[in-house]
C-alpha cells in the first residue's frame, strides 16, 4: 500500500515495502528510512532521536541528512571572494574552517503531501533570505522525496536565485546510511577512477589523483575515510553500492549528472557511513572545482536516487 502523510511536523512516505520519515522543520532531513524485506526488518538511516535531538546535537552528531547548501563540505578560513568582493561565513565552523553550509537547519514549509497510487511524494520549500552576513545573496530551496514501487527515494533539489546578481553556489546531501552492521561489515564499490588531492587540513589542492580501489567493491574492515571522489559517468545508472554480504542486502546510489562527487565519511563510531552526493568538491568557492553561477531569476535541479534491496 502506498501512502503520504503528514502528522505533528513528521512526514510518512510508505510503498508497502518501507518507510520514509522526513522532518520538515529540522532542515527537511530524511531522519529514518525503515525497511521490511524478507527475514529482516532494519532503518537504513542513522538518524536523530527526537527534534531536540536535532535542535541540541545537531553539529555535533556529524550533520546527519542534513542538506548541504550554498556551499558543501569545508571551506577554508570560511572566506571566499566573488566579483572582487570578500566574503567571511559566520554559521558555523570545525576549527578553522566554515564547514557544510548555512541552511542544514532550517525549517522548511510543506506545501503537499501524496500519492498517485504507484508513487508518494512529499514536496517542502525554504527561502533563504541572505541573513548570513558571508552569504549575502537571497535564494529559494524545494525539496521533493518521492517513494517509487521499487523501493527507490528518489531526492530532488531545485535552487532559485532571487538575486539580482548572479550567485556561486553548490549543494549536497548528507546522509548516514546504515545496513544492520557496522561499517566493518560492510563492502563498498564505487564507480569512480580519481579521488580529489587532499591537504592535511582535508581541503583540496586543485588536483586529482588516481583511486581504483573501489572499482570492483572492497570491504570496509579498518578502513577510514574521508574523502571526496570523482563519478566516472554520473547520470548513468548505479554510481555507487554499499552491501552487507552477510544478510545480502545492498544500497544503490543514482545520481543524475549534475552531482558529479561523491564524498565518503566513516565516522569515529563506525555505527554507520556518510555517502555524500555534491554538485562540488569541497572548498569550490576558492579551488572552483565544480562550483555553479547562477544567474538572477534562474534555476537550477540536482537529483539523486538511493534504492535498497535484498540480491
Amino acid at each position: 500500500m502506498v501512502s503520504a502523510q503528514l502528522e505533528k511536523d513528521i512526514i510518512s512516505l510508505r510503498n508497502g515495502i518501507s518507510e520514509a520519515i522526513i522532518w520538515p522543520t529540522c532542515g527537511g532531513i530524511l531522519n529514518a528510512w525503515h525497511q521490511q524485506l524478507p527475514g529482516i526488518a532494519f532503518n537504513a538511516i542513522d538518524g536523530y532521536i527526537d527534534f531536540e535531538d536535532f535542535r541540541r546535537h545537531g553539529e555535533e552528531k556529524g550533520f546527519r541528512s542534513m542538506k548541504l547548501s550554498p556551499f558543501v563540505c569545508r571551506m577554508r578560513g570560511g572566506q571566499f571572494h566573488f566579483d572582487n568582493v570578500g566574503y567571511k561565513i559566520q554559521k558555523f565552523y570545525l576549527g578553522e574552517e566554515a564547514i557544510h553550509g548555512i541552511i542544514y537547519d532550517a525549517a522548511y514549509n510543506v506545501e503537499s503531501c501524496e500519492t498517485n497510487g504507484q508513487v508518494a511524494v512529499a514536496i517542502l520549500s525554504y527561502t533563504y533570505r541572505g541573513t548570513d552576513a558571508g552569504y549575502p545573496f537571497p535564494y529559494a530551496v524545494k525539496l521533493q522525496y518521492a517513494l517509487h514501487p521499487d523501493n527507490r527515494l528518489e531526492l530532488t533539489t531545485v535552487l532559485t536565485n532571487l538575486a539580482d546578481t548572479t550567485i556561486p553556489i553548490a549543494d549536497g546531501w548528507h546522509p548516514y546510511f546504515s545496513l544492520i552492521d557496522k561499517v566493518d561489515a560492510l563492502q563498498l564499490q564505487m564507480f569512480a577512477t580519481q579521488m580529489v588531492e587532499f591537504d592535511a587540513g582535508l581541503l583540496p589542492t586543485g588536483g586529482l589523483l588516481p583511486e581504483y580501489k573501489y572499482l570492483d567493491g572492497a570491504p570496509l574492515q579498518n578502513i577510514n575515510l574521508d574523502n571526496c571522489f570523482l563519478l566516472d559517468a554520473p547520470g548513468e545508472g548505479v554510481a555507487c553500492y554499499l552491501q552487507n554480504l552477510g544478510y545480502a542486502v545492498r544500497l544503490e546510489i543514482l545520481p543524475d549528472s549534475s552531482y558529479p562527487y561523491l564524498q565518503v565519511y566513516t565516522p569515529p563510531h563506525r555505527n554507520s557511513i556518510a555517502i555524500e552526493n555534491l554538485t562540488s568538491a569541497p572548498d569550490a568557492f576558492n579551488n572552483g572545482m565544480g562550483l555553479l553561477q547562477l544567474p538572477p531569476g534562474e534555476q537550477k535541479s540536482f537529483t539523486t536516487s538511493y534504492r535498497i534491496s535484498q540480491h
